[in-house]
């Protein structure tokens, strides 16, 4: 008796309505909702499965796919159909529940067939082992190189060497071409001026350091007590397309964070975003952590 339901689920990853006969037809529709489109995140097409008790009508799809893979007649399929539906409308009205693998759950309430589908659906099997995965915007990216620390202070080193490399151009061209007294017994003041000169040149440059102890502004999206914990609630949130989640251990708790800024400002304009985008994350909240180099 497991020929029918296997058929079942089997014909529902080819075909968009799968009908049987004397009991009704499951139905796939696709999503037509675009996933995060605004964060950047790619998820694999989803489809969902209905059941209409209204189309009972055989239409040979099934008895023709178990023709096929158990060689029987046409008939005898149909006959084995019926025997399935006969045991399946019986056991409804036992008031249980008819499970069909790959498929989902039948049960009636008030006399009506209600069908409640399985999380692994068999119209999904194209996209088995795909997960959602971020691809952030250019200008988040940019953003984020632009506010790291260490750029900022590469940049701080890049303007020291660019003084002193002047500084010694400078005196390159005031040797070649300022003329002083050199086998004289006194010191002109041309030397005088040029001995000033390279005093002035060569003294260090008063460069600004940069502020290395900054802060971080943390979205946190949920907590765990313990590591092993908070490493399974970070793939979890991974494998639902927040590529980003990461984990921060702070003041001795671990914490799962989306993202994270060098801005405050920015940070709460994107814990808004985010709360408005995903109701189920709307207890999320900024952590302010200061960072030292």
């Amino acid at each position: 008796m497991q020929t029918v339901p296997f058929h079942i689920a089997y014909l529902l990853t080819r075909h968009e309505c799968v009908v049987v006969p004397g009991l009704g037809a499951f139905v796939v529709s696709s999503s037509d909702r675009e996933t995060a489109n605004r964060w950047g995140i790619l998820s694999p097409p989803t489809r969902f499965l209905e059941f209409n008790p209204e189309i009972k009508h055989n239409d040979g799809l099934l008895a023709d796919s178990i023709t096929k893979e158990k060689e029987f007649a046409y008939k005898e399929a149909n006959l084995l159909i019926a025997q399935y539906v006969n045991n399946i409308l019986h056991t409804l009205d036992e008031g249980k529940k008819v499970r069909i693998p790959g498929v989902g759950t039948l049960y009636s309430e008030d006399n009506k067939p209600l069908f409640h589908p399985d999380k692994t659906l068999s119209c999904n099997a194209l996209n088995y082992g795909l997960t959602g995965f971020s691809l952030p915007f250019l200008r988040d990216v940019k953003q984020q190189v632009k506010n790291h620390p260490e750029n900022k202070i590469w940049a701080s080193i890049r303007r020291k060497f660019l003084l002193y490399l002047s500084a010694v151009i400078v005196i390159f061209i005031a040797i070649c071409f300022i003329p002083t007294s050199l086998n004289t017994g006194y010191i002109s003041p041309v030397s005088t001026q040029y001995a000033g000169l390279i005093r002035f040149l060569t003294r260090s440059p008063v460069v600004k350091e940069p502020n290395v102890n900054s802060y971080r502004y943390y979205v946190i999206i949920a907590d765990s007590p313990d590591q092993l914990s908070a490493e399974k609630a970070a793939a979890e949130f991974q494998s639902q397309g927040f590529e980003n989640a990461t984990i921060l251990l702070s003041d001795g708790k671990y914490r799962i964070y989306t993202n994270y800024f060098e801005d405050r400002t920015e940070a709460e304009q994107f814990l808004i975003r985010f709360q408005k985008d995903y109701p189920a994350h709307a207890d999320a909240w900024i952590l302010e952590q200061k960072t030292k180099k």
